[in-house]
């Protein structure tokens, strides 16, 4: 879940941000940082184009230090997790696509009970957070719906498979052969 900037340190292009975000993860305060940003031309053009010149200053950091890195920061460990998942392809394909979801629903549960508990906490704004909750949980369910529906259709085409099979194996003993009803396989044309 992406939220658009539009501060000065999101409207430079996505390589000097990622630099940025590289060095906050580095620790780098915020006075070397403001040096080296405010002497590159590209910088300089993006100031002079969408902020009359005004340099980036130790609040434009402090405001991208807790939204754009923040997510930057999320959306590296999201990577990070998805690697340790990977890295075994052969432990992922013995698990199936099911169990993939279901670690990854664990995980996202396990995301929420922090988060819920860190908002509780804080005492911000409190909708907003709940908002944003919400949308995640709604890209959760959205992702076990396709799941489900994958599952039911692998199983619609395995019924169908063995109805085709105990068919034709009717048919060599010499029975007469059924025939498909129209849409009982999605993809496959209409028996004539």
């Amino acid at each position: 879940m992406s939220t658009i900037r539009n501060g000065k340190i999101a409207r430079l292009p996505e390589a000097i941000r990622e630099q940025v975000n590289r060095r906050m993860a580095g620790h780098e305060s915020s006075t070397p940082l403001l040096a080296w940003l405010n002497a590159m031309p590209e910088v300089r053009e993006v100031m002079a184009r969408e902020f009359g010149g005004r340099a980036i200053d130790k609040y434009n950091v402090h405001e991208w230090r807790k939204g754009g890195f923040a997510e930057w920061r999320r959306q590296q460990e999201a990577r990070k997790m998805m690697e340790r998942l990977c890295a075994g392809g052969h432990v992922l394909a013995e698990m199936g696509s099911g169990a993939v979801m279901d670690t990854m629903a664990g995980y996202v549960a396990a995301r929420y009970v922090i988060s819920v508990k860190q908002l509780a906490g804080q005492g911000g704004d409190q909708a907003g957070d709940w908002n944003r909750l919400r949308d995640c949980c709604q890209d959760l369910v959205a992702l076990q719906r396709r799941e489900y529906l994958a599952q039911r259709l692998e199983l619609q085409r395995e019924k169908v498979q063995a109805g085709l099979v105990g068919a034709m194996l009717a048919s060599e003993a010499g029975a007469p052969m059924p025939s498909v009803p129209a849409g009982a396989v999605p993809g496959a044309p209409a028996a004539e």
